[in-house]
């Protein structure tokens, strides 16, 4: 059969949606650039059910509220899906993909029973745009909704999995869940890795996991322990794992306050806080990576710790910019030298 080919025109901001992903799902060629066709045709794979129904829904209700012709539904519901799509913007975008070999089935499928009077280009154009409307963390759990259904297929049956990432490694697991970040932006895999005697909370992207295998014989058993650490993973956010429960005060000038207000991102959720100083119950790694970049207007009052930490990530800066420093301290010498005799 020969390929074909798909020529798409789409707003600009579905387009921009649409290369943001690629990256941030890892959709990548081995050179490092965005590989555009494996992305589209993952979508349509994951999406193309989900699309069908959503278009099934609105036909059923033409054909049950309007009381038309079934010859004429087609022609209405394309009215009203160019309608809908339509407010999304002009279509100055071009994208362009191949078919791949194990979506043709959908192609025809699509071809036969979903067009509606539409074009094929008009029908991707509204997937793509619908596609793009979910929140990130969403479009990632359909991208690789295969994962998502063996993990919680695990975690109803009690079993064990081994976890296959995209570095090539393999990890034995308890699996916890998966769970977003507080932003919407992305979905990680927590649990409890199994590392010979040892027994450690894990956390992964979601588009990081290239496959997971059931073990039947070996039930799930995740200590009270262990699921007091996995739930404060889950409220603080999944991407730093908790081996450790750490209780920290920190103390915020103004500016700090200012800074805990804008930056949400890995933000920690305080438990208490009494006028400028907050208290947290999180990993270490998380809250000395937050509180990191607030400079002097952040003190760690406890534990000694993080104090430490910090001490040491802005000798190590000092080291690192030495010579910067010694530069603007010779120059400014040298200005005073000099007026000295002006």
């Amino acid at each position: 059969m020969d390929l074909i080919k798909i020529k798409v025109n789409l707003p600009e901001k579905v387009y921009a949606v649409l290369e943001t992903d690629m990256e941030a799902f890892g959709f990548l060629k081995q050179n490092g650039t965005p590989n555009k066709n494996g992305y589209i045709n993952a979508i349509i794979r994951n999406f193309f059910k989900m699309f069908a129904d959503r278009e099934l829904e609105v036909i059923t209700r033409i054909r049950d509220q309007i009381h038309v012709k079934d010859e004429d539904i087609p022609a209405i519901a394309n009215m009203f899906f160019e309608e809908r799509y339509k407010k999304e913007g002009n279509y100055t975008k071009e994208l362009q993909f191949i078919i791949q070999k194990e979506n043709l089935d959908i192609y025809e499928e699509i071809i036969e029973l979903y067009l509606a009077n539409r074009s094929i280009s008009q029908y991707f154009r509204e997937m793509l745009i619908l596609f793009t409307s979910y929140p990130m963390d969403k479009r990632e759990n359909i991208l690789f909704k295969d994962i998502v259904s063996k993990i919680r297929m695990g975690i109803e049956n009690n079993r064990k999995a081994i976890v296959y990432l995209t570095d090539g490694s393999k990890k034995t697991m308890d699996l916890y869940g998966i769970f977003g970040t507080g932003e919407q932006i992305f979905n990680y895999l927590i649990g409890v890795e199994l590392n010979g005697n040892r027994r450690e909370t894990a956390t992964y992207r979601l588009n990081k996991v290239k496959n997971v295998v059931i073990i039947p014989d070996m039930t799930r058993a995740i200590s009270e322990d262990e699921k007091e650490k996995l739930d404060l993973m889950v409220y603080q956010g999944p991407i730093f794992p908790i081996n450790e429960i750490v209780d920290a005060k920190v103390k915020l000038d103004e500016n700090g306050k200012t800074l805990f207000r804008l930056w949400i991102h890995d933000r920690p959720k305080p438990y208490k806080v009494d006028g400028n100083i907050y208290y947290f119950k999180s990993s270490l790694n998380h809250l000395v990576i937050y509180f990191y970049k607030f400079g002097n207007t952040a003190k760690f009052l406890s534990p000694d710790s993080a104090k430490k930490f910090i001490k040491e990530q802005f000798k190590k800066a000092e080291e690192l910019y030495w010579h910067v420093l010694l530069y603007y301290s010779f120059d400014y010498s040298a200005i005073c030298f000099w007026n000295c005799f002006t």
